[in-house]
């Protein structure tokens, strides 16, 4: 099966593991879902990125992945975006039908193509952002509206400014990715969040329930996992 799996084209590799991390990102956002209700943003996000942290020092330990890097600053700008990013997505999430959540986490794709184009200088047709422009209508017709529900407006504002944020972490990661290797994005995004939301969980400290470290551990490790076979 490993063997097969070595002979498949680089982007048919690429497309399944873009699939198994929507998958594992869905989980995600069913979890904090779950979580919300035990727990504050803090905690559920400190939680998340020191279990990542974790996990990830014996995978660099094991394929002997240099950590040094001249490009902290980038790393660091990099996990101010995405803990942002982060509040924003799972606030929407604990506030938001997950369905209706998802509907509005496919925006990321509309948004990333012009933001490809400005920044990473990628040629788009110009027909594009007239299917973009149609890709926001559709968003728009899923969702509908019901009367009651004005006072949604605000998490809905705040899935598509984390959906942006999301869009606009990509383009930075696929920028950096040419200096550095996924480990070491990953390493340092995980470090940085968890050093700066150190002081703030310490004021929101409770203890977590054990069902909820399991909703945090699994999708981490499934997401290593996927990491680990893209190494190899």
């Amino acid at each position: 099966m490993l063997s097969f799996f070595k002979k498949i084209n680089t982007d048919i590799k690429g497309i399944i593991y873009i699939c198994l991390a929507s998958l594992f990102f869905s989980l995600m956002s069913t979890f904090v879902k779950l979580c919300s209700s035990n727990l504050t943003l803090i905690e559920i996000i400190f939680i998340r990125s020191l279990i990542a942290s974790i996990i990830l020092l014996p995978i660099i330990f094991t394929f002997k992945i240099k950590i040094k890097t001249s490009l902290y600053s980038e790393h660091l700008f990099r996990s101010i975006i995405g803990v942002s990013a982060m509040f924003l997505n799972f606030y929407a999430v604990s506030k938001l039908p997950l369905a209706n959540y998802t509907i509005i986490s496919f925006t990321k794709v509309f948004f990333i193509i012009p933001l490809a184009f400005l920044f990473l200088k990628e040629k788009i047709k110009t027909i594009s952002f007239f299917y973009i422009s149609l890709g926001f209508m559709g968003i728009i017709i899923m969702l509908g509206y019901e009367e009651g529900e004005k006072e949604l407006f605000p998490y809905y504002a705040c899935a598509i400014l984390a959906t942006l944020l999301i869009a606009c972490i990509k383009i930075f990661i696929k920028n950096i990715s040419k200096k550095e290797n996924n480990a070491k994005i990953q390493f340092y995004f995980s470090l940085n969040s968890t050093l700066l939301l150190i002081i703030p969980y310490m004021f929101t400290f409770s203890i977590p329930l054990l069902k909820d470290f399991f909703f945090w551990v699994l999708p981490r490790i499934l997401q290593n996992f996927t990491f680990i076979r893209n190494m190899k």
